[in-house]
């Protein structure tokens, strides 16, 4: 969890830092368009700002579809003006030197913003290059370094997914990091004899820094506290769990009682009645509330089911809960059979004369239903594991493999490569064995989306805090450039 935490703020810190060397690089041309009043100059203002824009709202990444394409087309939108800035803006030759390059048709018409973005800026880092090795432009070369890292970090976004554990989208930010610090270097030779813009930049790189460590260690309190209270809750509702299995256990037996003692039910089975147990089984599920009547006789063949198909294979002596009705005891337990599957299961004797005559086995299948019905009442979602797979689950593909606690356990796991709290109760039968286990866990993602927003906000407010002090820096770097010593 400390990796995700981690990452996601340097993450949002990158992305900050993005937006203010655009707007940096922005603020720079912007001063070149009051002294040369070109359209370039303006067109690579309208591009830089709206990337920087852009970096501001993917740090944030809220929103939905909507705000997702409309950022894009702000990414895409600012592109295109630089693109269009370098590349309509001639520039005289170096002298005695003589450069060609063909440029390849990269850039077509795709659906996939990333795929464009990553067309235009091959196309703004040819340009660059061009121009570098064409002109006595030295100091760009730390732009072209930038935008040729901005291409390579668009290239490889082409292939992330949106997990921060993805490869690529490591390899992504890195290299994204590396653009922006070239930017950085830009901005700094081109200020070189400019203090009072130097000194800015540096009070608001050490307010960046400064508020990175701030969210940092604030989450890791945050989470903790949240990993804490989540395991409180999960703990309420493991025995709130264990409860509702016992008083559904108690239900099924006294279920099962309730429809063995009924003498219609009994002269039925003795009869083999299957048309009257048929009526009396419809109308005592209703009454009960179970979910099936399974009705064997003493030799433990099963003559009638309601609810579900009678199987040739089953045999109520091949169940424990069978067996000790058919001498007389009543019994329950959490067992899976061939036709019922996991389920909570009860057993008792039919007599006819106080002689027993089969048995009666009821009770309340652990089912979709059953987990969904759970999540309801606890907001977390539930699954039920069996033999290292998920037998049913309210947010997991039915028979996907996954690697569970066995035991009694609360805690943080993994479920397919996301990290969740969970609780795990082995569900016991007659014999005290595990028949399955029983968790209630957070949703995958979750904290880590609560870890996000702590630090959007927590970012976003130091991040206001420095915007409003840039005046009285500039101020203050002002005050300090013309001071005589």
């Amino acid at each position: 969890m400390s990796y995700f935490l981690i990452a996601n703020n340097l993450h949002l810190g990158a992305e900050l830092f993005g937006a203010i060397v655009f707007f940096l690089t922005a603020w720079l041309f912007l001063e070149a368009f009051w002294i040369k009043k070109d359209l370039f100059s303006l067109s690579r203002v309208l591009g830089f700002s709206l990337l920087s824009l852009w970096q501001l709202l993917h740090a944030l990444n809220e929103g939905g579809d909507n705000i997702f394409i409309a950022n894009n087309l702000i990414y895409i939108g600012g592109l295109l003006f630089i693109l269009i800035s370098y590349g309509l803006e001639k520039m005289a030759s170096k002298p005695l030197y003589n450069f060609a390059v063909s440029i390849p048709l990269f850039l077509k018409i795709a659906a996939n913003a990333a795929q464009i973005s990553a067309g235009i800026l091959t196309l703004i880092t040819f340009l660059l290059t061009k121009r570098y090795f064409k002109n006595i432009d030295k100091p760009l070369k730390w732009l072209l370094i930038g935008f040729a890292a901005l291409t390579a970090s668009s290239m490889a976004a082409i292939f992330t997914k949106p997990e921060i554990s993805n490869t690529y989208w490591v390899i992504e930010h890195i290299i994204k990091i590396i653009a922006f610090s070239a930017f950085s270097v830009w901005i700094w030779k081109f200020l070189s004899l400019r203090i009072k813009e130097e000194a800015l930049i540096v009070f608001v790189a050490m307010s960046l820094f400064i508020s990175l460590l701030i969210t940092t260690t604030f989450s890791i309190f945050f989470l903790k506290r949240i990993e804490l209270e989540t395991e409180k809750t999960l703990s309420a509702n493991a025995q709130i769990l264990n409860f509702y299995l016992a008083s559904l256990k108690n239900k099924a037996l006294a279920s099962s009682q309730i429809i063995a003692n009924n003498e219609d039910f009994g002269l039925a089975v003795k009869t083999k009645d299957m048309q009257t147990l048929k009526e009396i089984s419809d109308s005592l599920i209703k009454t009960t509330g179970q979910d099936f009547i399974t009705v064997a006789l003493k030799r433990g063949e099963i003559i009638f089911k309601a609810n579900f198909p009678i199987n040739n294979e089953e045999n109520a002596l091949s169940e424990k809960i069978g067996a000790e009705a058919l001498e007389g005891r009543v019994a329950a337990t959490i067992d899976e059979t061939i036709v019922e599957g996991l389920s909570i299961r009860a057993a008792a004797p039919i007599y006819s004369r106080g002689t027993i005559i089969g048995a009666v086995i009821t009770g309340t299948l652990l089912n979709k239903t059953f987990v969904q019905q759970f999540k309801d009442i606890s907001n977390l979602e539930t699954t039920i594991f069996k033999n290292k797979k998920v037998k049913t689950s309210s947010f997991l593909l039915s028979g996907q493999t996954i690697e569970y606690p066995k035991e009694k356990y609360i805690g943080l796991v993994d479920f397919i490569g996301q990290t969740v709290i969970g609780s795990f109760q082995p569900l016991k039968n007659i014999d005290g064995e595990s028949a399955a286990v029983f968790s209630i866990t957070t949703t995958p993602g979750e904290l880590l989306r609560n870890a996000q927003t702590t630090n959007r906000f927590t970012m976003i407010i130091i991040f206001s805090i420095v915007l409003i002090l840039i005046m009285p820096l500039y101020r203050f770097s002002v005050f300090l450039s013309d001071k005589e010593f």
